[in-house]
This record gives structure tokens, sequence and C-alpha cells, in this order.
């Protein structure tokens, strides 16, 4: 068995049976910049390009949604 500490990053799929890009984790290095608008809508801008690069229809962003609600608001016509 092997355990894997995560400290900052993100953790992702592209779900093929949806065609939805999902993100399973968000780790920040600097906690605050979950609380900074313009870094939520550079992060939330750069999910939804990078959604339209794989083809995937939807972002499903769920499992950040308690943590990153700022982002999530910012992604929320692409989150389903």
């Amino acid at each position: 068995m092997r355990t894997i500490l995560r400290e900052r990053g993100i953790v992702s799929n592209r779900d093929r049976t949806t065609n939805t890009f999902v993100i399973r984790g968000l780790w920040l290095e600097d906690e605050a910049l979950g609380k900074d608008e313009a870094f939520a809508q550079a992060l939330a801008s750069g999910f939804t390009r990078f959604v339209t690069f794989l083809g995937a229809r939807e972002l499903d962003a769920k499992a950040i949604r308690a943590t990153l609600p700022h982002l999530c608001e910012r992604m929320m016509p692409h989150d389903h």
C-alpha cells in the first residue's frame, strides 16, 4: 500500500463516458489565494479554457465547492 501526501496541487480527470472534466481536489500553497477574487477569476478562466482544449462538454468542480466557494461561483455556468 502506498500513501501519498499531497501538500498542494490539483487532482483531476476527464470522465470520457460523460465527457466531463472533473476536479477531484485542489490544494493551494497559500490558502489566502482561495479568498482572492482576482485569483479565483483567473483560475476559473484557466479551467474554462482547459475544458475547451480537452473538448469536454462540462466541468464538475463539486469536490472543491466547500473549500473554494469564490472559485466555484466563477465556474457555475460550467459546473453542473
